[in-house]
């Protein structure tokens, strides 16, 4: 029967300290009572076109949220042992809900199973963050004809 108390009472410990750091609005940890997974920080969903205006968007809502060191990497994950894992998780996720939020369909199934926020924003990074050759001689093309 002490086994019980005493797993009980780890596990309202463990699950205090969680409490305390996402509710602590000086650490990257801090999720506000109004921050959900349903925000959005773009105008318009990213469908594949734009993505410097987009990228621009959700940089500046992420860092208003204090949350970029979780795309950037600046926050990395710690192992499962670390009194700051369960934050990190739900950290990690609410910035992954955000950045799945403001993709189109299509490109938020492309990028739904990353574990990561930082590998979600690096796929779409070398995605859409390079601009092609191909694309941009195009677009030379395209100039000089006018």
């Amino acid at each position: 029967m002490s086994t019980d108390t005493t797993n009980n009472s780890t596990s309202h410990n463990h699950n205090a300290r969680i409490l305390d750091l996402t509710a602590d609005p000086s650490t990257v940890f801090y999720i506000h009572p109004s921050d959900t997974t349903a925000q959005s920080f773009v105008s318009e969903k990213f469908e594949g076109e734009n993505f410097i205006n987009w990228k621009s968007s959700m940089i500046i809502g992420l860092s208003t949220k204090n949350k970029m060191c979780f795309v950037d990497g600046s926050q990395p994950q710690p192992s499962p042992t670390d009194p700051t894992y369960q934050a990190w998780i739900r950290c990690n996720d609410i910035v992954r809900g955000w950045i799945l939020k403001s993709l189109g369909p299509v490109i938020a199934k492309s990028v739904f199973f990353f574990k990561t926020a930082k590998e979600m924003w690096q796929n779409m990074e070398e995605r859409y963050g390079q601009t092609s050759s191909t694309q941009l001689f195009a677009i030379q093309e395209e100039i000089a004809t006018i």
